[in-house]
């Protein structure tokens, strides 16, 4: 699957990120995990509520906004709307799609989605 642009754009974000982490490792002398570090990377950056790229046209702020695209899709089956908070990530950004999910008030859906992230994210640095 091509990711979006916008997407492309915060997953390069991430890599940085990463990057970074791998260089507290090698100075700490811990052993690097890449898959443990980049769960621990998207977490940090969705929690963070970092702000999209400024490209990003984005219902940002606007709870309202969030909630209706959420009900839009609240009854599909849990695949299905992992690809939606994905499309939602590409067009507006990942800190959107996280608050779209936690509009459908399911822990799960939103550890899934930030494992699909951190699965971009990987396949993006080989």
């Amino acid at each position: 699957m091509e990711s979006p642009k916008i997407l492309q754009e915060e997953i390069k974000a991430l890599e940085q990120m990463l990057n970074e982490k791998k260089k507290e490792f090698a100075e700490s002398g811990t052993e690097f995990k890449p898959e443990s570090a980049a769960k621990e990377v998207v977490k940090e950056y969705a929690s963070a509520a970092a702000p999209a790229p400024a490209s990003v046209q984005a219902p940002a702020g606007d709870a309202d906004a969030l909630k209706k695209i959420a009900d839009s899709f609240q009854n599909e089956p849990h695949a299905k709307q992992i690809d939606e908070l994905m499309n939602i990530a590409g067009k507006h950004g990942i800190s959107n799609a996280v608050e779209v999910a936690k509009h459908l008030k399911n822990p799960h859906l939103l550890d899934d989605f930030h494992d699909r992230l951190v699965f971009e994210l990987l396949s993006n640095k080989q």
